[in-house]
Formats: C-alpha cells, sequence, structure tokens
C-alpha cells in the first residue's frame, strides 16, 4: 500500500521468516510518510494544470455515481481516496452532475462553434460566517487606521459626498454578526476598544452643540444618526467653526471611519493604501479557528507557520486534527497572520 520508497523509511516494518510479506510496526509512521507522498503526488497533479486536486480525508468514500468525467480542459478536478487500510486510490478527471448539467447547458446556449463550456470549478473554502468574521475584524483594523490618517480620511470623506457610496446617507456602519461567537469576537478586539475610545473623546467635542448635561457626552449619536433638523445642523457648524484644525480633522478623521462599509472595495483598498498590518490589534482567537471549514485551506495555514513537510504529513488527516496542529504552531508565533487578514488579502 505504501506510496513511498521503503528503503528510504525510518520506521520499523516487520517481517514473517516464512514469507516475503511483512507489516509496518507503526502505524502512525506509516501515515506520516504516506502522507508526505500523497502531498507530492497532489502537487504533480497541480504541476501538470489540473484545476484542482481534492484529497479527501482518511477513510472517507468517493462517491463517483455523483460525478461525472471530464478532462483538464473541462475543469476536471483529481479525488485522491486514502483508505483507512492505507490504500490510496487516485480519481482523475471528475466534475459534480449539478457541474456537468450546468456546463451542457452553457453548451446549448453558446453559439454554434465556440466549443464546450468549461465547468467553473474553483470553490472558495472561505464560508459565509468566516468571510463576516473577517470583514468585521479588518475592517476594525482599518476604522482604526483612518483614525490615525485624517488628512486622508478628510479627502474619502469628500469623495463620498461628491460620489455617495457604500453607508452614505449618512450613517455609521451596523457592523452586524451573523452569530454571537463572531460578535463577541468583534467587541472583545483591541482595535474595537480603541475605537470606542476615540469616539468618546470626539463626542466631548461635539457636546455643546447638542447642550446636553455635563457627563453626558456617551449618548450622543455622531455620523448622521441623529436625523436632526436644520437647527441642529446649524449648531453643530457654529461648534465646528470654533474648533481648531486639528479637532475638526479628528471629527472628519472619526465621522469617516465609523461610516466605512465592512467588507467593502473601499475598505480593502484604505487598508492597503494604509499599509494596515491587522496583526497590530487582533490575535487568531477561538472563534476564527473554530471557523475554518476547509481542510487544504488549513493544511495550506500549517505550512505557512510549520513548513511544508508538516503541512504534508497531516494532508489526510481529519479537520479537528489539522486544526489542533494549526491552534499549537499559531500560539508559538506572535507575528503570525493569515493571508484572509492581511491587506491586500491573500489566499492559502
Amino acid at each position: 500500500m505504501a506510496l513511498f520508497d521503503l528503503e528510504q523509511f525510518s520506521g520499523k516494518i516487520v517481517g514473517d521468516l516464512f514469507s516475503e510479506d511483512g507489516y509496518f510496526a507503526s502505524a502512525d509512521e506509516f501515515w506520516t510518510a504516506q502522507g508526505e507522498a500523497i502531498a507530492a503526488r497532489r502537487d504533480a497533479y497541480l504541476t501538470a494544470k489540473w484545476s484542482e486536486v481534492v484529497v479527501l480525508e482518511r477513510g472517507s468514500h468517493f462517491p463517483q455515481w455523483d460525478f461525472m468525467k471530464a478532462g483538464k480542459k473541462q475543469g476536471g478536478r483529481v479525488y485522491i481516496e486514502p483508505t483507512h487500510t492505507g490504500e490510496v486510490r487516485f480519481h482523475e478527471g471528475y466534475i459534480t452532475q449539478g457541474e456537468a448539467a450546468k456546463a451542457k447547458k452553457k453548451t446549448k446556449a453558446a453559439p454554434d462553434g465556440e466549443g464546450d463550456a468549461k465547468t467553473e470549478t474553483v470553490r472558495s473554502p472561505i464560508t459565509k460566517t468566516m468571510q463576516n468574521y473577517l470583514d468585521l475584524h479588518r475592517h476594525a483594523a482599518v476604522r482604526l487606521a483612518v483614525l490615525g490618517r485624517p488628512a486622508d480620511a478628510l479627502r474619502l470623506l469628500i469623495a463620498h459626498a461628491v460620489a455617495a457610496s457604500g453607508n452614505w446617507s449618512v450613517k455609521s456602519d451596523a457592523r452586524r454578526a451573523d452569530n454571537e461567537a463572531v460578535r463577541e469576537s468583534a467587541a472583545a478586539s483591541e482595535a474595537q476598544t480603541l475605537f470606542e475610545a476615540e469616539a468618546k473623546k470626539v463626542r466631548k467635542l461635539l457636546a455643546p452643540a447638542f447642550d446636553t448635561d455635563e457627563g453626558d457626552e456617551e449618548n450622543l449619536t455622531v455620523a448622521g444618526l441623529t436625523h436632526g433638523d436644520a437647527d441642529l445642523t446649524v449648531r453643530v457648524f457654529q461648534r465646528l467653526l470654533k474648533l481648531k484644525d486639528a479637532d475638526v480633522a479628528r471629527v472628519a478623521a472619526f465621522v469617516m471611519a465609523e461610516t466605512l462599509a465592512a467588507g467593502s472595495a473601499v475598505t480593502e483598498f484604505v487598508g492597503t493604501h494604509a499599509k494596515v498590518n491587522a496583526r497590530a490589534h487582533w490575535t487568531p482567537d477561538a472563534a476564527f479557528f473554530d471557523l475554518l471549514r476547509d481542510r487544504a485551506a488549513v493544511n495550506g495555514m500549517i505550512g505557512e507557520l510549520s513548513g511544508k513537510k508538516a503541512a504534508d504529513r497531516l494532508v489526510s488527516a481529519k479537520l479537528k486534527d489539522q486544526r489542533a496542529a494549526l491552534v499549537t504552531a499559531a500560539g508559538g508565533d506572535a507575528a503570525w497572520c493569515p493571508g484572509w487578514m492581511r491587506f491586500p488579502a491573500a489566499g492559502v
């Protein structure tokens, strides 16, 4: 069953005196070597320009009846099926029945002579909830950067006023979370805590315009949430006229940061432009690791942290085992930032 060279294998092989057969003394040692060999085959397929190579979890069955044969040009994938017995089966050139039906429909709709339609085979390893998690944490990091770049914030504010997009009505971003774990994670982040501290200072600058009593500044709303009448607009304008340019720029930066749309192309661009290091105010937490659902993505992250050899050894391991290895590796690297959290964002 071994895909690797037995002469290079450092583990123990137990033999029978009366037979040429033998077996591996340690299953763990076997799967470590087998994992490296599987990863090498996967890499060879990718080098050969297959659109995607999917390594199934050890013991998972490849349901061939749910798939159709398809060549490289039709977007066919390679599925590698490691069995519990140690055997590894290679299924070359397959797409799902649904993908085949879509491709057939596209071919019928296409003008004559344009050839077969290529199947869409690229699957995102990022789930909807993980995207929400990433959007909120990256948004928090960019908003903090906006606070420190008032000149850029003022220009960004004017751009939104001239060509309204995103949140500009005007209103603050709702920072909606898909579930309680994501909400708690985003609320407890260092970037969010620092942003809220700045919010209190900005509200204090504007408090006189709202005729509030001393200490009531925290109840004020900023960034268009009040929707008051023209008299209030005049009072806010009069207050701004009395403030120094630096304080006006501070208010402008805050309003721009508070109205920046989470998950938008604008947030992505500003984060890249400002060279935001999301890791400066964010640490991978339990919510992040729990939202990892793609085994290949987790394996890629392990490779970033621990090297390709360590990742290859776990290529067919269960998701929970790979996640546990990733948690351990990430805990030993205080600077590691997954590509999904970087600016610009990168895959794994």
